[in-house]
């Protein structure tokens, strides 16, 4: 009996060797995730600044509208027809919010947590709906996006406001370190700021949601976001 109980030990642990052998041999060869994206912000700016900060070796496609246009007809290249697209492995992924969770997770900005990574996500996808509904093109534009100024902004962004309040002693939205909240509230709130959307106050944050008007302060005034700006974004 004691032989037999050594060779399953024996065995056994071979296999757990060899099965640890194979998962590490799978890390070292994948590639290097590919975001592809239009050449500006938008949607994966946040995903390309939680990969710049921790670190992470990316590839950062960026492809015209007009080449967009061209390779959406070819099956399976954008899934549900629309971008960023994360390449992982060979396998191909969507949904901006789902590329910079799994960003934020190979460069250490999300959450171990699970309470914490909780009201992570509750923030990425309160910015995610709240901005999805941003008017864009139009004869009534201007009434449109004034209304979006006057109920949407203040319906998402209001609760988001009272929580990085609450948390204003650590200066970020979740805990007292940068998260994927911090980015998405940076990139967000700075699109919103910016002066290049018609008939919305570029002031509305800072005079009316302070506190993520702050954080995205905090973060924009990061030394590795200002790399990232000076290499990616520079003045024009």
């Amino acid at each position: 009996r004691q032989q037999e109980t050594s060779t399953f030990v024996t065995s056994h642990s071979s296999f757990l060797i060899e099965k640890h052998t194979t998962a590490s041999a799978s890390l070292l060869n994948m590639g290097k995730p590919v975001l592809t994206y239009f050449p500006f912000g938008g949607r994966a700016e946040a995903t390309r600044i939680a990969f710049f900060v921790g670190g992470v070796d990316f590839e950062d496609k960026r492809i015209t509208p007009q080449e967009f246009g061209a390779q959406k007809a070819e099956t399976g290249k954008f899934p549900l027809g629309s971008l960023p697209t994360l390449e992982v492995d060979g396998r191909l992924a969507c949904q901006s919010v789902a590329c910079l969770r799994y960003a934020g997770k190979l460069a250490k900005v999300y959450p171990s947590n699970d309470a914490d990574a909780l009201f992570v996500d509750m923030v990425m996808e309160t910015l995610e709906e709240c901005v999805s509904k941003l008017p864009f093109g139009g004869d009534d534009l201007k009434e449109k996006r004034e209304k979006f100024g006057a109920e949407v902004l203040p319906k998402f962004m209001t609760p988001l406001n009272k929580m990085a309040a609450d948390n204003s002693a650590n200066g970020f939205m979740v805990g007292n370190s940068l998260t994927t909240a911090d980015i998405m509230v940076y990139t967000n709130v700075k699109f919103l700021s910016s002066g290049n959307l018609d008939h919305l106050d570029k002031d509305y944050m800072q005079k009316n949601q302070p506190a993520l008007f702050a954080v995205c302060e905090k973060v924009g005034a990061l030394d590795k976001v200002k790399e990232f700006n000076a290499k990616f974004n520079p003045p024009k």
